[in-house]
């Protein structure tokens, strides 16, 4: 008998710290399928009391359209980014735009938001163009191959606004090139 109860405590905290870690590490993302609209992925993990600053090592040019997807949604006001060697950071959301080139940087303190929190992943995807059918679609297959991930879910959700507006702005564009034809026939 006692042998069993000093077996239990540290059988439970083994199995809480495993489900922290599958819960804060796993990523959607299959790095070896990326569809041609990615034009860079890179995962980063940020632990408490490391740098609050990571390098992504991705280069990103002006208009550039890139994705911050973190494994633990709430945290997402708190990421910050900046680009190169501009000296202020951004607040991130989802979806960005870039304003400069240069090497895209990511930020987060984690000690003084989260004491339970020691450590979560951030997916950066820079898109190769401003397309907002195929970047919702990939969002989508990544949604179903998790329907759990609160980010990639979010994203998504963000993504088919911007498609209907995206393709909103389409149609309207036709109408107007339409009536300009029929004008110029009068």
């Amino acid at each position: 008998m006692m042998i069993r109860k000093r077996l239990v405590i540290p059988f439970l905290c083994c199995a809480f710290h495993l489900l922290m870690l599958l819960g804060c590490s796993s990523t959607p993302i299959v790095k070896e399928s990326l569809p041609s609209i990615v034009r860079a992925h890179k995962e980063l993990t940020f632990y408490r009391g490391g740098s609050d600053e990571k390098d992504t090592g991705i280069q990103v040019r002006e208009g550039d359209i890139y994705s911050i997807l973190p494994s633990l949604n709430h945290l997402m006001g708190l990421i910050r980014y900046r680009i190169g060697s501009e000296e202020i950071s951004m607040t991130a959301s989802f979806h960005n735009q870039v304003d400069s080139s240069g090497t895209l940087y990511l930020a987060y303190t984690l000690w003084p938001y989260y004491s339970t929190v020691t450590h979560f992943s951030v997916d950066v995807i820079v898109w190769e163009k401003e397309d907002w059918s195929q970047i919702s679609d990939f969002l989508g297959q990544l949604k179903e191959k998790d329907p759990t991930y609160d980010s990639v879910i979010d994203a998504h959700r963000e993504a088919r606004s911007r498609k209907q507006i995206f393709l909103a702005e389409a149609e309207a564009s036709r109408s107007i090139q339409e009536t300009k034809k029929k004008l110029e026939e009068l």
